[in-house]
């Protein structure tokens, strides 16, 4: 399953469109302020990224709900994101 760890995470002014990738907003969950939901739509497929953080790195990777199939879906969404 894709996924990325990062040191330092910049949010990005929503709605944002990179390339074919596009992120609408980020919902932020009430019981566990550590984790995000990032909504994206790539080739008319729509999923969540979870952006989940803890003491040394966070970590970005795809919702399992929503996640789409293919995953090459999911890395093209990572690293549009990584390059906003």
């Amino acid at each position: 399953m894709p996924h990325l760890h990062v040191a330092s995470f910049n949010p990005v002014t929503m709605p944002i469109t990179s390339g074919n990738v596009a992120f609408d907003f980020i919902a932020t969950n009430v019981i566990h302020p550590d984790e995000q939901l990032i909504a994206t739509h790539y080739e008319n497929k729509r999923f969540f990224l979870l952006k989940k953080e803890n003491q040394k790195s966070i970590l970005l990777k795809s919702d399992k709900i929503t996640r789409p199939s293919p995953n090459y879906l999911v890395k093209h969404a990572l690293l549009a994101y990584a390059e906003c």
